[in-house]
């Protein structure tokens, strides 16, 4: 399933990279956050299990 040309790939891929660095500190955090949620979330269903 192909939704964008190669073209069209690299420019979208391009303005996503701008807007990451922008806030790249935010992604960092949220990213942890849901890191450390779904890692808890796996140890309760381990334990549960």
């Amino acid at each position: 399933m192909r939704l964008l040309s190669s073209k069209q790939g690299a420019i979208f891929f391009e303005e996503i990279e701008k807007v990451l660095q922008i806030s790249d500190l935010f992604c960092e955090i949220c990213r942890w956050e849901v890191v450390s949620t779904g890692r808890s979330i796996q140890e309760l269903n381990n334990e549960t299990g």
